[in-house]
């Protein structure tokens, strides 16, 4: 179920790459980081926190644990922060 929906799964289908490869790392470019935070943070707030947890590498499981989510829940966050993710990484 959580790999249809992860953000460990390909960008494309000829692709390798994923959108958990292409978040900013915890050090590094600081111009990109602050561009990636300020359009995270005007998500909706479980999907801010969704990316919050997974960029500083909480499971999918830890993640839906600690903000008390179902299942389901989770799935729809991890799908909604997909596609978030993946309009960020086209502007």
């Amino acid at each position: 179920m959580y790999k249809l929906l992860s953000l460990d799964a390909p960008i494309a289908a000829d692709s390798d790459e994923c959108l958990l490869q292409r978040l900013p790392a915890r050090q590094g470019d600081f111009t990109n980081s602050v561009l990636f935070w300020d359009y995270i943070r005007r998500l909706p707030r479980r999907l801010f926190q969704l990316a919050w947890r997974l960029v500083n590498r909480d499971s999918l499981e830890e993640a839906r644990s600690a903000m008390g989510l179902t299942e389901q829940e989770l799935c729809l966050a991890v799908g909604q922060l997909r596609d978030a993710l993946t309009r960020y990484f086209t502007i």
